[in-house]
């Protein structure tokens, strides 16, 4: 049990990451799928299909929502439960911004590298796969193994940023 201890001690400030990063996921996504059965009920977003110009306008909003309140999610879990050491001279508006600047940043760097990963994956893999009766084209499998590359190197990239910049440790006078 003491080396259990041991290792959180050593990595809890990773753990906790880890853990609030799967709680703003989860946040994230429910405000993602409630914007868009809000759509579909109430507004009528996939009267015409999906590929409507009214669903294509819901899925666009709810994205931008999803994206914000998973970057508010993050960013006061981030502040209260993981990096609470930091320097807190600096106001939280100041903070906040930086933290979504940062998070902006890593968007842009996971859509390109989903982008270019998507397209070495097409070449790479060619072959459709059936597991346990399942079949999974070659384009599922490319975009599949993708996500996970690009999401793990956008994690470890928000990590740092947030360590690093947004709740830097206050300097020793």
């Amino acid at each position: 049990m003491s080396k259990i201890k041991d290792i959180y001690e050593k990595h809890k400030v990773v753990i906790k990451y880890l853990v609030f990063g799967v709680i703003t996921t989860v946040v994230s996504f429910s405000a993602f799928y409630i914007c868009l059965w809000v759509a579909t009920e109430f507004f009528g977003a996939l009267e015409h299909g999906k590929d409507s110009t009214r669903y294509l306008v819901a899925n666009i909003v709810a994205n931008i929502i999803k994206w914000c309140a998973g970057v508010l999610t993050a960013f006061f879990t981030n502040k209260k439960w993981v990096f609470n050491d930091a320097d807190n001279s600096v106001s939280t508006p100041k903070q906040l911004l930086v933290f979504a600047e940062g998070r902006v940043l890593t968007l842009v760097m996971a859509l390109i590298l989903q982008y270019l990963l998507e397209l070495l994956f097409a070449v790479i893999i060619t072959k459709d796969m059936t597991v346990f009766g399942l079949v999974f084209t070659a384009e599922i499998i490319g975009t599949t193994v993708a996500l996970v590359i690009y999401s793990v190197i956008e994690i470890i990239a928000n990590y740092y940023f947030s360590k690093l910049i947004v709740f830097k440790k206050k300097k020793d006078e």
